[in-house]
């Protein structure tokens, strides 16, 4: 937890005035943000509410129908974001679960219009995050399609990354070690 803290405020030190964060459904990207983010002096926000406000519909049962749209009207909303806050931490995702059942990443171009300063990606143990999903949804979530969508996300965390030379940080939060970790370092 104290590389975590020290990392955050090098990151409000520098000149890292917005943060995306992704992970999948019920990672604890919320939490991270409201426990350690946001006490930093980060404003966060979610994508879905941000799509929401542009007066899209999020998703329906963690499905997406139109990511496009869903991307456009985001970066539109963002854009009011980022004029309204120094600090921004946009909590999202790499990819999304389509009307299909399938794993859609994100278009790299949409994350080339956010423009953030550092990309974080924050995993957890599948068993876990099951569980958190299966008590916050009702729903019973499928352990094996929780590890493989968490690797489609990392994947493709790397991949933006990677291509647009942004850095990436990822983290892991287990309830075993009683909080977050930085992955890579």
């Amino acid at each position: 937890m104290d590389r975590m803290l020290s990392f955050v405020n090098r990151l409000r030190k520098g000149a890292t005035s917005f943060i995306f964060l992704g992970g999948i459904h019920g990672v604890g990207k919320t939490t991270l943000c409201e426990q350690i983010f946001a006490p930093a002096g980060y404003h966060c926000i979610t994508a879905s509410m941000l799509i929401k406000a542009y007066g899209l519909k999020t998703d329906q049962d963690k499905r997406v129908g139109d990511i496009t749209d869903n991307q456009t009207a985001l970066i539109e909303q963002l854009r009011y974001e980022r004029e309204s806050h120094n600090q921004l931490l946009l909590d999202g995702h790499y990819c999304l679960i389509n009307n299909q059942n399938q794993f859609e990443p994100i278009d790299v171009e949409a994350f080339r219009k956010m423009n953030p300063s550092v990309f974080l990606l924050l995993k957890g143990c599948p068993k876990e995050i099951k569980k958190r999903l299966s008590k916050r949804d009702g729903k019973d979530w499928n352990q094996f399609f929780v590890t493989q969508f968490q690797t489609a996300e990392e994947k493709h965390a790397r991949c933006v990354s990677s291509e647009l030379k942004i850095p990436l940080k990822v983290f892991m939060y287990s309830t075993n070690q009683q909080g977050w970790s930085i992955e890579d370092d």
